[in-house]
């Protein structure tokens, strides 16, 4: 073989253990490398989608806009299959079997009679529907049904989501998607088309801008595929379980070797590359790695934000490259030894800012683009799925 031929495919050999690995290059030694191990694949195909409606009162008012967006959206799902099933959540928590399209539903307002919406049945119910190639779906508004006598009524039901959930999550994987629509009080009363508040009492809300969600429960890879899905477009988007084997809590240092030749009195720089699966959390809260969520430790010592370390985080096509910038340790005196960077679970700021936790003022126009108990919702689903685990930790080490 041709020397030249030779080193070129060492090179493109290199490049390419480097990019699985998700490195970012080559380091000195102030400058430290993390990587993660492979996370799942998103699937090729999807076999079945089952989408569940729903059909509370509440969610008559995207239909009675007569704009179909709600229906042109879900229609996006029901394209993700093979084939594709609809139902129906109505009263009394009992599911029907619909024959139509969702294109259909706003020429049948009559059909949306359910009660209040029990995620700690539905859920769960997605979860035994579920299974590798088939996809359990639920379209809703996202108001979360309490005991009205109870000052913890939220968290109360934060705990009781997630204890249903219990034993129903393994090889499961949940995504969270969040799109808006007109609604439109066409009554108020008994069986309107209106909003109904915290305490069941019918509303007149007329917007162009209300959030309604779509929950889907599948396999890691089919809910990853969901991601790489250009044609569903959601305006946020959130995911637990997919890394069901903890790979983003396990970056370790991959160079230099550790301890070794660092220079104390410069500057150490910090490097990953946290995979594209996570850069949904970068969308939904720019800050979330830098500052949000994120925390450096040095053995059991939290080092100080801007003071002592800074951190740059950028969006690109293979994930997020971070970069953490410890300030000289001889100048600091913060000392030497193992660097932990981790990530809390914690709820994004976009998110938090589509829930209240009180929508009974008399001016319903405050909570047009609000979802009651949104936060306690998402909160019980993480809880499942994920646990109390970080979202990503990472160790290096200097001397």
């Amino acid at each position: 073989m041709n020397k030249k031929v030779l080193i070129g495919t060492c090179v493109i050999i290199l490049t390419i253990i480097a990019i699985v690995n998700g490195c970012p290059g080559p380091t000195t030694a102030n400058t430290l490398d993390a990587c993660f191990g492979n996370l799942p694949q998103p699937s090729k195909s999807i076999s079945s989608v089952e989408i569940y409606f729903d059909a509370s009162t509440s969610m008559k008012g995207y239909f009675a806009s007569g704009d179909g967006q709600i229906s042109n959206i879900v229609s996006r799902f029901e394209k993700i299959g093979n084939n594709s099933k609809i139902f129906l959540v109505r009263k009394k928590d009992n599911v029907d079997t619909y024959s139509g399209y969702s294109t259909d539903l706003q020429n049948n307002l009559n059909l949306f009679d359910g009660g209040s919406t029990h995620f700690e049945k539905l859920i769960p119910m997605m979860c035994d529907k579920s299974s590798k190639g088939k996809l359990a779906m639920l379209v809703t508004d996202g108001i979360v049904y309490i005991n009205k006598n109870a000052s913890t009524a939220l968290e109360q039901f934060q705990n009781l989501l997630a204890k249903a959930l219990k034993g129903k999550t393994a090889d499961k994987a949940v995504a969270v998607l969040k799109y808006s629509a007109k609604f439109a009080s066409k009554q108020v009363g008994k069986g309107g088309a209106c909003y109904y508040d915290m305490f069941d009492t019918p509303k007149k809300l007329d917007t162009n801008n209300r959030p309604f969600y779509i929950i889907a429960v599948g396999a890691p890879e089919d809910i990853l595929a969901l991601q790489d899905n250009t044609d569903l477009k959601p305006e946020l988007q959130l995911y637990y379980g997919f890394d069901e084997n903890s790979i983003l809590q396990k970056g370790e240092q991959e160079s230099p070797q550790k301890g070794t030749g660092t220079d104390l009195a410069k500057d150490i720089v910090l490097r990953m590359t946290l995979p594209k699966t996570v850069s949904y959390m970068y969308n939904a809260d720019n800050d979330y790695f830098n500052h949000s969520a994120a925390k450096l430790t040095l053995g059991e010592k939290q080092l100080k934000d801007t003071t002592q370390y800074t951190t740059n985080s950028i969006k690109t096509e293979s994930g997020i490259n971070l970069t953490i910038t410890i300030k000289s340790p001889a100048s600091t005196g913060i000392g030497t030894g193992t660097l932990t960077y981790s990530v809390e679970n914690i709820i994004p700021a976009s998110w938090l800012a589509l829930s209240v936790n009180d929508d009974s003022s008399p001016n319903v126009l405050m909570y047009r683009d609000k979802t009651f108990g949104l936060e306690y919702l998402l909160k019980g689903i993480r809880d499942a799925f994920d646990g109390n685990k970080p979202l990503v930790k990472t160790t290096f080490e200097y001397k």
